[in-house]
């Protein structure tokens, strides 16, 4: 987290942003549960494997994968645990009017350099609370570490001098430091009161 790496020009819906390449690296297993699941009706009965299944999230081309909003997101809300003479709202509301993720659609999941293969996932099975009162036990898909990821950081705020982008670099470092351990991502993560989803993040 310490090294600022190199500012790069980055193509963003049609334009030219300023911007790092980041490695995000697991240090929990990931929870996985599919947006879909939430409009169409995952099965309740049946085996572990038939309830966690329809919530696997893949990138349409047989590996594992979590949408870039994701990561943009969990990175904007641990804006919100920084010491900052900025309003925590403030500084919250400034990364997610500024800050966009690349690739814009999925970030698959690597494991030793190589894609993880969408059926590679073992199965976790726990009491989850429902909305409205009451539980149900659930078997959803876990990924097991290690696990990780590449992506490209783009800021939509324009500089005056290089020591002004050096300290946006170090004002994203500082919140994925604090993002990863106290929001996370996928299901069951530490934003939610859970375990699962811890990450540290590296700037290239």
């Amino acid at each position: 987290m310490s090294k600022l790496g190199h500012i790069q020009a980055f193509q963003c819906y049609g334009r030219k942003l300023p911007g790092v390449r980041v490695r995000v690296i697991g240090l929990t297993p990931l929870l996985m549960n599919n947006a879909e699941s939430m409009t169409v009706k995952v099965p309740t009965k049946g085996t572990p494997e038939e309830q966690a299944r329809p919530l696997v999230i893949d990138d349409g081309g047989g590996h594992l994968a979590i949408p870039s909003f994701a990561l943009r997101s969990s990175l904007c809300e641990g804006g919100a645990f920084l010491n900052s003479p900025i309003p925590r709202k403030k500084l919250k509301s400034f990364l997610y009017e500024t800050v966009s993720i690349l690739p814009e659609e999925w970030l698959v999941l690597i494991r030793e350099g190589e894609p993880i293969a969408d059926t590679d996932w073992a199965i976790d099975g726990r009491r989850v609370r429902m909305p409205k009162g009451g539980s149900v036990w659930r078997h959803r898909p876990k990924v097991e570490l290690p696990w990780g990821f590449d992506a490209s950081i783009a800021w939509d705020t324009p500089f005056t001098s290089e020591g002004e982008a050096d300290a946006m670099v170090r004002d994203l470092a500082a919140a994925a430091e604090r993002a990863g351990v106290c929001v996370g991502l996928g299901d069951f993560r530490p934003e939610k009161k859970g375990i699962f989803g811890r990450y540290q993040l590296e700037i290239l």
